[in-house]
């Protein structure tokens, strides 16, 4: 009981993180000051301590302060402290948690006197070290057990850490930290990055993990120590378990029914994978894991392992099943063309029937903790998931020939050496190796994939062929780690006690993607498919009706390196006041397939920290703080400028209709003569059919060898300022209240301007031709912004033996008059600002039009948990626990906007253009300032029963019930913001209020939850409904 309730205690949210650890390192620290009666410290005491998870006894002594420091111990809520010295009454203490980055502080008292009794202290008594510098929460495992929750995902435990959200962004792996961008969030496993290289999320879970084998996850909001870096945001940490000296483990089955869920008030049952079954279906998913660890030799070498033994996941889906006139060729729909035949469209007999896409999981891990002795010890672990896939479906057809395999392999492995050189000196290092390949495509053998179009608004259908191809390699996303950490505790040194870090940390990432578009490199567009089986083609490529699309790819590596060095001091001068001062170096370099370099930068962070202890007891602490975080270069942003997943594209004409070979047709909408005719499928695919490698015949080219980035592109950072106040009572609880700015900067966008060198002349690959292109320049932008200002207030209150209180609160604004990279997926957009704004200047716009400052996506005024615990256990080892959590979400802001017709093309003939129908002819026009609307606040009831009932030696049968929405409380959370297009002409369409209106709601598209116009909503937009998760099996 005493245990459970340490381990919640460390859920607090508390303000923590370890000065004697490394950012990236699994690990954490006990402290303390052993005593007399009379207040003395009493030097040269045996201090021994033990725990499960900690392998043997480790043994310090005190020094002349009477200060015992323990380092590099793993986390876990059961340490034990024994203490003996000859003259001295033995003491002790118990239940105390260690956690990860974290130093956990348990004072002693001891009494003079030769009789064998033993002072003992309870665990109430250890708190958290006030050397501790960074703003962290912390979930155990014990806590997981406790509170509703869907997963132990490292996404689904960050967004219950205050200053954490995840609205407005277009990948939901990506978390936001105190405002800033999604991909200025690190994720670690152990302290090796396994963020996607590209999008720069991963929730982690059944990836790289499964949920027991954790043994708690930390969110770093503001990582202080110079050892920290790499990110805007902060950094989200899973630790995994290490074994122990008995053999322990779950069986777990994860089970939910949407028949288990309300029905939603537009009439479907709420799904919270955002599924939407039709109504009346009950879909079942089931999930079976297994998690042991022990011990192979004991106090030597432990491990642990897991797998995931879920049965074949079945999905269904449904074949297109065109209708109107998509019923017709759109040669036929559009121009009224048949060519002697009927006009209508091939219709495939699958249409409109379902198939059936399945997926296979299997997970392996395996972990080695070996101890070397008591100071020195290694851990290895490796290990390896594959989702395949049959029958995935990535294109709108009627043809079965375009469902694919795709396999997605996630690896992972590092290994970790500990080190106590001296009673003061600490040394660790680390190698980690992750590895995402995706895989998916269809078969070479089956020929080219045929994209036809149907009906008068061009609707296209694919056929004859999967796209992508399955045997191209692959995507492969490789980030390898490199870190070392030298920590050194002066005692006596100037002006007090000093505790060094030095270390450094090097990043490998690479992105090796030839990305093929098809199995063949060529996909072919037609202007129908006739019900005949012949295809419609034109010589004239008027409005793409026939073309063939060739792609170019590159399977080089691009790669990145990031490089860091850091120095940090944090000195304790005495019992009121410490300073910390710490300066990090970091370089990033980037590099193309062909290892030609693309951008170098590099920054120097600044840390600084001081914080003042009133009566010198931990009890009340103010703290003041000044950081630069820098993120480092992600793929994302640098492969955007090489081969590295993006193809060169080239369009090419149909040859041989003539006006006397084929048949003439006079456009009555163009005017023009229009040459059209029926062909075999054998000639559509014939390449000598096609105007291939001819000037006349190229109609169209893409190159990602049009853009490039200044050579010293700066990474983006963010300047934070902190004011913290802490009150600790003597039973672990707590009460943090902190001030929060941080304000961003160089961040990346287009930099184009009308008659500034825009044109070039690039060779198009395979031909000996050249296409004229716009060059996409891309730059550090010092003029956008992004401002962001916080309260967080956090709690923790110990009620009584078996009830507990907590929660946080955060109150924010998040600023600025740009997205940033939270627009794009891969995170990089072409901003506004620095976009051609010398035509906008000419029309006599200004930013306020196009890119005004005000509430940035993703900001949320209000961020609220509270959550209400009970917990208690029998001597006989039966558990029941119980807890209720409140959760409140304030609605994301959105802007007015219509697409406005833009005169760059205008601009840039003015100028002598060649191209100017390249350049841009719509923009964005904001009406009033940036999120001038605000979505509405929601909030919710979450409610979880835990029971565990002994049946035989260890073995315990465990049931935990999750009801999410626990009083079916439905709130419109969204609506659709979008509304009519401006004027593609020469004259702008003006008017606020006649741009956003809803449309007529279509009662067939009501179920699907299809936005149709401003204040539109449907099934999606509801949140709030009752939903209910079994979990249940054994543990021993």
């Amino acid at each position: 009981m005493n245990r459970f309730k340490s381990s919640l205690t460390m859920l607090s949210l508390a303000l923590v993180a370890g000065p004697v650890l490394m950012a990236q390192e699994a690990t954490g620290a006990l402290t303390g000051t052993v005593r007399d009666r009379k207040g003395n410290p009493v030097e040269g005491v045996e201090v021994r301590i033990t725990a499960p998870t900690l392998q043997g006894a480790r043994t310090i002594f005190t020094d002349s302060k009477g200060i015992y420091r323990a380092p590099l111990l793993p986390p876990g809520s059961a340490y034990s402290i024994s203490l003996r010295k000859e003259g001295y009454v033995g003491a002790s203490a118990t239940g105390i948690g260690v956690n990860v980055s974290q130093t956990s502080r348990q004072d002693l008292l001891m009494e003079v006197t030769s009789a064998s009794a033993t002072v003992e202290v309870s665990d109430n008594k250890a708190s958290v070290d006030k050397t501790n510098t960074s703003s962290q929460t912390t979930i155990t495992s014990e806590t997981f057990d406790v509170l509703p929750g869907t997963t132990r995902g490292m996404a689904d435990a960050a967004l219950r850490a205050p200053g954490v959200t995840a609205g407005g962004f277009t990948d939901g792996g990506r978390l936001s930290i105190r405002g800033q961008q999604g991909f200025g969030t690190r994720f670690l496993l152990n302290g090796v990055d396994i963020a996607d290289n590209v999008f720069g999320g991963t929730n982690g879970r059944n990836s790289y993990y499964v949920d027991d084998s954790i043994a708690e996850i930390q969110v770093i909001q503001s990582p202080i120590n110079a050892k920290y870096g790499g990110f805007s945001g902060g950094v989200i940490q899973a630790v995994s378990k290490s074994g122990s000296n008995s053999f322990s483990g779950t069986i777990r089955a994860n089970v939910s029914r949407t028949a288990w869920s309300a029905i939603s008030p537009m009439g479907q049952r709420f799904d919270r994978t955002n599924g939407r079954p039709a109504p009346g279906t009950d879909l079942q998913s089931a999930e079976y894991t297994v998690f042991i660890g022990g011990p192979i030799i004991q106090d030597k070498l432990w491990f642990t392992a897991s797998t995931i033994l879920s049965p074949a996941a079945y999905s269904s889906g449904t074949f297109s099943n065109p209708t109107g006139t998509s019923l017709q060729t759109s040669a036929m729909a559009v121009y009224g063309w048949n060519g002697g035949l009927s006009g209508a469209s091939y219709i495939f007999p699958t249409a409109g029937q379902q198939f059936t896409t399945v997926s296979a999981n299997q997970f392996y891990d395996m972990k080695l903790t070996y101890a070397i002795n008591q100071d020195h010890s290694l851990e290895l672990q490796s290990n390896r998931a594959v989702t395949a896939q049959q029958n995935r479906n990535y294109t709108s057809t009627m043809d079965p020939r375009n469902l694919v395999p795709q396999t997605n392999l996630n690896e992972y492995q590092t290994l970790a050496y500990r080190g106590v050189l001296s009673s003061n000196t600490t040394l660790e290092a680390r190698y980690g190796y992750k590895n995402q390949n995706l895989s998916a495509g269809g078969d070479p053998a089956l020929g080219d994939v045929i994209g036809s179009y149907y009906g008068a608004s061009f609707s296209t259908y694919f056929s004859h062929n999967g796209i992508f191809n399955k045997s191209d390699g692959g995507d492969a996303r490789i980030i390898k780690t490199y870190t070392a950490n030298l920590n050194h505790f002066l005692n006596d040194g100037p002006l007090g006690s000093h505790n060094f870090d030095l270390g450094f940390e090097m990043l490998r990432q690479s992105r090796a993607a030839a990305n093929d578009q098809s199995p063949t490199g060529s996909i072919i567009y037609n202007a129908g498919y006739n019900a005949n089986g012949t295809f419609v083609v034109d010589a004239n490529y008027w409005d793409a009706d026939a073309a063939l699309y060739n792609y170019s790819t590159d399977r080089g590596a691009a790669k990145n390196k990031f490089d860091s060095y850091y120095f940090n001091d944090l000195l304790t001068i005495n019992k009121n006041h410490q300073l910390m001062l710490g300066v990090r170096y970091d370089k990033s370099t980037a590099s193309d397939t062909l290892g030609s370099p693309l951008t170098s930068q590099s920054s120097t962070s600044p840390r600084f920290q001081y914080r003042y202890d009133v009566s010198g007891d931990q009890k009340n602490l103010f703290t003041i703080s000044r950081a630069r975080f820098v993120e480092k270069l992600g793929d994302g942003y640098t492969n955007r400028f090489t081969r590295a997943g993006s193809p060169i594209t080239t369009a090419w004409r149909f040859k041989g209709i003539t006006q006397t070979t084929g048949i003439t047709w006079v456009n009555t909408v163009y005017g023009s003569p229009y040459a059209f005719a029926n062909i075999t499928y054998a000639q559509l695919v014939d390449r000598n059919n096609w105007q291939v490698n001819t000037n006349a015949g190229l109609a169209y080219y893409s190159s990602p060898l049009n853009r490039g980035t200044q050579p010293n592109t700066a990474a983006p950072y963010s300047d934070e300022t902190s004011l913290a106040f802490r009150h600790n009572w003597d039973d672990g609880s707590f009460l943090n209240i902190s001030y929060n700015m941080r304000k961003g900067g160089d961040f990346f966008s287009r930099s184009q301007a009308i008659g500034t060198n825009n044109e070039i002349n690039l060779a198009i690959a395979g031909t000996t031709l050249t296409s004229q292109v716009l060059f996409e320049r891309w730059a550090t932008n010092n003029n956008i912004q992004r401002d962001y200002k916080s309260v967080e207030m956090e709690f923790n209150a110990r009620l009584d033996r078996n009830w507990n209180l907590g929660g946080n609160w955060t109150m924010s604004k998040l600023q600025g008059n740009s997205t940033g990279a939270e627009g794009g997926n891969p995170p990089v957009q072409s901003e506004p600002i620095g976009f051609y704004e010398d035509v906008h200047s000419y029309y006599g716009r200004n930013r306020n039009d196009y890119a005004p400052y005000g509430y940035l996506p993703g900001e949320q005024r209000h961020r609220g948990l509270v959550f209400l615990t009970y917990t208690n256990r029998s001597a006989q080892g039966a558990a029941l626990n119980a807890a209720l959590t409140f959760e409140y979400a304030g609605g994301g802001a959105y802007s007015l906007t219509r697409t406005q017709y833009f005169e760059a093309r205008l601009r840039a003939a003015a100028f002598g253009s060649t191209i100017s129908s390249l350049y841009p002819n719509t923009y964005t026009q904001f009406y009033g300032p940036r999120g001038i609307g605000r979505f509405n606040d929601t909030y919710n009831f979450n409610f979880k029963l835990g029971m565990e009932y002994p049946l035989v030696d260890k073995v315990r049968f465990f049931t935990e019930v999750n009801v999410f929405g626990l009083f079916n409380h439905w709130q419109l959370a969204s609506y659709s913001t979008a509304t009519i297009a401006g004027s593609n002409g020469t004259t702008p369409l003006v008017g606020a209020v006649s741009s956003f209106r809803a449309a007529g709601i279509t009662p067939s598209l009501i179920p699907l939850g299809t936005p149709l116009g401003f204040g539109v909503y449907g099934n999606g937009n509801f949140a709030g409904g009752r939903s209910v998760r079994l979990s249940t099996g054994f543990k021993w």
